[in-house]
């Protein structure tokens, strides 16, 4: 009994020392690129599988490489259930942007607005 907790706890280390590397070595050693980066995720009227679209856009989002991103959510005739959940895993995060078909070339136009305006402050 008393090897299996040391395996377990070995184990467990092991995976806690792959975790803490994989983050030093995309933070410390691959430094994200100067580019920015869109992505523009179109969302269906499917409950079950929104939840998971999100997480996937978020997670292209963040591992892209782009010093600056933002996640565009194209919506394709969300109904009031759909915006609900997309509010409530979204409302904390900055860069997403939820607009229609119609209002995508608007959007990018203000993102691109607004990156201008921080570079000429910044300068």
């Amino acid at each position: 009994m008393d090897t299996m907790i040391w395996m377990v706890f070995c184990l467990l280390a092991a995976i806690g020392l792959i975790q803490a590397g994989s983050w030093l070595w995309s933070l410390l050693i691959r430094p994200r690129a100067q580019n920015r980066g869109y992505y523009v995720l179109p969302l269906t009227n499917d409950p079950a599988g929104l939840e998971a679209q999100l997480r996937y856009g978020l997670t292209c989002r963040y591992w892209g490489g782009a010093r600056e991103s933002y996640l565009i959510l194209l919506d394709n005739g969300l109904n009031e259930e759909g915006l609900n959940i997309c509010h409530r895993m979204l409302e904390d995060t900055c860069g997403v942007f939820i607009c229609g078909e119609e209002d995508l070339t608007a959007t990018l136009r203000g993102l691109e607005g607004i990156q201008r305006e921080n570079r000429e402050k910044k300068v």
